[in-house]
């Protein structure tokens, strides 16, 4: 889960122990707009942002820079992403801001040998936290400024994903410990003072954590970084004073991990990452662990840092949340175009939308004896056991089925 950095040089090897993994988003109350992530369209490309909706329609690449653009955090009003760019020669990480159809880019870190990056706003959309280190005082530390990039302060703590809570009054960040994988939860008051550690070190938690709309839970993502064989990332729920901690959920064994997004502006999903296998899809599971479904269905292309935005009053359009989305796999055929005008704030070209094909068939239309429950064959709805009851299970979502042979059938069950 930590972010892709090129730094390269030996003060930017510094800078990569220190935030080599970031995003900083809060969800705050809305209308269910669209979800923004970063990914690559393919293993050579720059990371570059995307957005879809959250029926798994209309995905568009945003971002076509000559760089890393990493960790989308919405708006308020869903009408800005602020983000992190990163290269390989100065400015090696920066803070950035665009409009949500990705024209408009405009850098705000002033200073090129000063890194900045885990950007997030605040609940009034006047303000942006971020992380920030001076390589010459080797200072970390989280740090505001308002949307023009003036402004700035000093808040004080260090040192990733830095959230303001709902209320304005709370802030989430991450913290370390001198050595690999050890990484806690904590929140403090806005101005850094009274800080609560929320997990253990031992957690591994990942650097992309989020509060809930209403400010009474913090969703994040256990066993990121344990690199154990054996053990699974799953997302969590804790309460903002460290106590009622539920798991989201529960898979084990390692092949399959969940890593948290961020909740819906209306707080009844959790949209992740689902990992199984060496497949990746964009899932959303209501908080309480039910109703798991999938936005992009498993595929190679690899959503990361996801974030969800509200929809802007302006917009009209019906709401897309409850459609289900549609059956397929992505075919990532998103060319990526450098743009190298951001600094000046000229548009970056609208990316086109990616193509989508390679359906996955629906359980229907699959050879029925082999899709039966047998003492050879098991299937599970990612990680929830279904019963057999006739030969299919009565559950809704994207359905395994591993056989003797070592074989393996997805598809979508909903009987």
């Amino acid at each position: 889960m930590r972010k892709h950095s090129a730094l390269e040089t030996a003060t930017a090897a510094v800078i990569v122990f220190l935030i080599c993994a970031s995003p900083a988003h809060a969800t705050y109350p809305g209308r269910n707009g669209l979800i923004a992530f970063t990914a690559q369209a393919n293993p050579e490309a720059h990371y570059q942002i995307y957005t879809i909706r959250p029926n798994g329609k209309k995905l568009r690449q945003l971002t076509h820079l000559d760089a890393d653009a990493t960790t989308p955090d919405w708006s308020p009003d869903g009408r800005r992403i602020t983000f992190q760019i990163d290269r390989n020669e100065a400015p090696f990480c920066s803070v950035a801001i665009m409009n949500s159809d990705g024209t408009n880019i405009v850098e705000l870190t002033p200073v090129a040998n000063i890194c900045e990056n885990d950007p997030s706003f605040t609940p009034d959309g006047s303000r942006i936290v971020f992380d920030r280190f001076d390589p010459e005082t080797n200072d970390e530390a989280l740090w505001s400024m308002d949307v023009t990039g003036n402004d700035r302060h000093r808040i004080g703590p260090c040192c990733a994903d830095p959230n303001v809570s709902p209320n304005g009054e709370k802030l989430s960040f991450l913290g370390f410990i001198d050595q690999p994988g050890g990484s806690a939860l904590f929140t403090s008051d806005i101005d850094g003072s009274n800080i609560l550690q929320l997990t253990p070190f031992s957690f591994n938690v990942a650097i992309k954590q989020d509060w809930a709309p209403d400010g009474q839970h913090l969703a994040f993502s256990k066993d990121a970084y344990s690199h154990f064989a054996g053990v699974s990332g799953n997302i969590a729920t804790i309460r903002p004073h460290g106590n009622h901690l539920r798991f989201v959920t529960n898979y084990q064994g390692g092949d399959v991990n969940a890593f948290v997004g961020s909740y819906s502006p209306d707080g009844r999903w959790i949209v992740f990452r689902l990992e199984d296998h060496g497949s990746f899809g964009l899932f959303k599971v209501h908080p309480d662990g039910t109703h798991l479904n999938a936005i992009v269905p498993l595929s190679n292309f690899k959503p990361r840092f996801i974030d969800w935005g509200a929809k802007p009053s302006e917009d009209e359009d019906k709401d897309e949340d409850t459609v289900e989305a549609e059956h397929k796999m992505l075919d990532v055929s998103v060319s990526s175009e450098p743009s190298g005008r951001i600094r000046s704030g000229v548009p970056v070209p609208e990316g086109g939308a990616t193509s989508i094909g390679n359906s996955l068939p629906n359980l229907d239309l699959l050879d029925t004896d082999r899709i039966r429950f047998s003492t050879t064959s098991s299937c599970a709805l990612y990680g929830m056991p279904c019963s057999p009851n006739g030969g299919y299970p009565h559950c809704c979502g994207t359905l395994q089925c591993v056989f003797s042979g070592g074989s393996t059938r997805v598809g979508y069950a909903c009987k």
